[in-house]
């Protein structure tokens, strides 16, 4: 990837009409998954070995898809073109939690402020927070409420009152987008599907676990 350059990107081939992709449908024909180095699920090398635990058929479409793209290049590499220099478009009212593929990556500067922040006491953090933008302030906020809980400062009381306001609200418009521009999940809503998953399982070891979960959301959202 050129604008994410810590991503490498891998072209599913198991797909199926390559020969009905043009340079117009690309993004709705083909799939892209992206990696960082070290990131799970790893990749593993075309070994037999491993090759062997794939659906043949899969296997088969992929081995088939090689050769088209092996004579017809130059969809190929219109294919790698536009993934290459793919950017994740703008969301409007992001949330700053999810605002790194808007912004970018911290200058030297703020990267140096942030590991300072970071190896501060809790009282240094806290008169800290005035010397960051004001995504980097809601950032470090959160991090102070969401870790030392109540500390008795306006600007972390005021981020911690707008944030659950916000991800807790009775109306789901007002939830917090995300880099993709989808809504984040509502602690009403994930109770709502742990109900569920209440019901589908039954194994004594899983309800203890979802219903702790839901006791934790019930606590901390005052729900």
């Amino acid at each position: 990837s050129i604008p994410y350059s810590n991503q490498s990107l891998w072209l599913r081939l198991d797909i199926e009409n390559v020969k009905d992709i043009v340079t117009e449908n690309i993004e709705e024909s083909t799939y892209v998954i992206r990696k960082k180095f070290g990131e799970p699920p790893f990749v593993l090398p075309g070994y037999d070995r491993f090759l062997k635990r794939v659906d043949q058929e899969q296997l088969s479409l992929a081995k088939d898809n090689i050769e088209y793209f092996k004579s017809n290049q130059d969809i190929f590499l219109k294919i790698a073109e536009f993934y290459k220099n793919y950017t994740y478009p703008e969301v409007p009212d992001i949330d700053a939690d999810a605002s790194l593929y808007n912004r970018g990556f911290l200058s030297n500067k703020e990267a140096l402020k942030c590991e300072k922040f970071h190896n501060g006491s809790l009282s240094e953090k806290i008169s800290m927070i005035q010397n960051f933008d004001e995504i980097n302030k809601k950032l470090a906020s959160r991090l102070i409420f969401r870790n030392f809980g109540s500390v008795n400062d306006f600007s972390v009381d005021f981020e911690e009152k707008e944030y659950f306001e916000k991800i807790n609200s009775d109306n789901i418009e007002n939830a917090p987008l995300d880099y993709r521009g989808s809504r984040k999940l509502t602690p009403k809503e994930a109770l709502v599907r742990i109900k569920e998953l209440l019901e589908e399982r039954k194994e004594e070891s899983e309800q203890k676990l979802l219903l702790e979960l839901s006791n934790e959301i019930t606590d901390t959202f005052n729900i």
